[in-house]
């Protein structure tokens, strides 16, 4: 013969296996979430460490950056004072043609000056002869 259950004991029962069943649940939900949670910091841990070798990249590139920089502005005072160097020199060179063109204008003068000196001299010289007179010293 069956045995009769008061409505009371089976909705205890009832209650007790789906509480049973709730644990379960909560159980397996909660082993998931840990799971989750530590694959999550396992995440957190990896793009930690690229960030701190993207950090250190950074500075790498920084520093060589700043290195790159004081080369440029080395190079840019170099190449300003070469630049004046070459406008001296420029200038020097200007000077000396504009001196050796007054040089040879004043050559040319003088030359001159000779070529009629020595015209007149010898005009003098060819009156003097003609005339009689010893010339020679």
């Amino acid at each position: 013969c069956p045995l009769y259950t008061p409505p009371m004991e089976s909705t205890l029962k009832t209650e007790i296996q789906q509480l049973v069943l709730a644990k379960q649940r909560g159980s397996y939900e909660a082993e998931r979430l840990a799971a989750q949670l530590a694959a999550t910091e396992k995440d957190g841990d990896d793009i930690q460490g690229a960030l701190v070798q993207i950090q250190e990249k950074l500075t790498s590139t920084e520093k060589r950056l700043s290195i790159l920089l004081a080369e440029k502005e080395s190079i840019s005072v170099t190449l300003a004072n070469s630049l004046a160097d070459m406008e001296q020199e420029r200038r020097k060179s200007a000077m000396l043609r504009a001196e050796g063109k007054t040089l040879q204008l004043d050559l040319k003068q003088k030359e001159s000056l000779l070529k009629d000196s020595i015209k007149e001299r010898t005009a003098v010289a060819e009156k003097l002869g003609m005339a009689g007179v010893n010339v020679e010293h």
